[in-house]
């Protein structure tokens, strides 16, 4: 179980990490861990969308970053185990799914504009579908920006 302290060296740790410009990885070992990781850092966020938040709450607050943001691509992923040297061990039709990325971009008509784009992966099954990393990238014409 990892205790407040150890996330509160954690943050300090994450912090200055991310303000030097290093790739940051988090491990946990349980759901509970997972949820109090993403509990703890909710104070990293992009355009309002945060580390942490809920995959309902990523919604409304993809809509209110951009109205014009629209699912594009959503990933799936089988939560079953896998043995990629036994393939008689296939996951059944009815094995749980668990979302693991969604990918939204605007969509617009074929002109020279502003476009944007967010990718956000989440934990999947037994964990709670939080957001483990986000990617947002606004993209301009030439000249512009």
């Amino acid at each position: 179980m990892i205790t407040s302290e150890q996330i509160r060296r954690a943050q300090r740790c994450l912090m200055a990490a991310l303000i030097a410009g290093l790739p940051v990885v988090v491990l946990a070992q349980t759901a509970a861990d997972t949820a109090r990781l993403a509990a703890a850092s909710t104070y990293l966020e992009t355009g309002g969308l945060r580390i942490g938040m809920s995959l309902k709450d990523l919604g409304p607050a993809t809509r209110a970053l951009n109205p014009l943001l629209k699912v594009t691509n959503t990933e799936m992923v089988t939560v079953w185990p896998y043995d990629k040297n036994d393939t008689s061990k296939a996951a059944p039709p009815n094995s749980p799914q668990s979302v693991q990325t969604i990918e939204l971009q605007t969509i617009r008509e074929a002109t020279p504009t502003t476009n944007e784009s967010v990718v956000a992966t989440l934990a999947v099954y037994p964990n709670m579908p939080v957001v483990t990393r986000l990617n947002r990238v606004i993209s301009y014409p030439d000249g512009a920006g």
